[in-house]
Formats: C-alpha cells, structure tokens, sequence
C-alpha cells in the first residue's frame, strides 16, 4: 500500500517522498494495512454483472468525454 501512495504523491504533487516517511504519515492519520479475509457473504453477483455491463460502461463513456479519471476507493486502498 505505501507504494502506491508513494506513486500517487509523485504523479499528483511532483513530490519524492521515502517509503518509511508515507508509513509515517499514514500511521499518523490512523491508516492501517489491511487484509481481505473473505469475500462479501451479501454480495448480489446479478446487480454486480449489471455494474459492469451496463452502468460502468456510462460512466467511463463519460469519464473519457470529460477527459477524468476514475479512482474506486474502499477499505483495502484505491485503484486507478
């Protein structure tokens, strides 16, 4: 997970920072590394399929329209 905050701190701010130093941060902003232990038991495999499809497929229409980025985001970290 440092990583990929360290990548985005370069690309977003131009900026080198150290590995131990993001952790730092991190650590003080109360992050913590995080495991998946088990997949979603709740999880709706048909609205997920119609996320992809059809809902997903808008919005990177859009996305690239409007010349952005999308970036999902949740407890594990954000992919982009």
């Amino acid at each position: 997970m440092h990583e990929a905050v360290q990548a985005l701190i370069i690309h977003e701010c131009l900026l080198r920072v150290t590995i131990r130093i993001v952790g730092n941060y991190l650590r003080e902003w109360g992050f913590t590394v995080q495991h998946v232990r088990r997949a979603a038991y709740e999880q709706n495999h048909a609205v997920v399929e119609r996320l992809l499809t059809e809902e997903y497929s808008v919005l990177q229409r859009r996305t690239k329209a409007d010349k952005a980025l999308i970036y999902w985001g949740h407890e594990i970290g954000v992919l982009g």
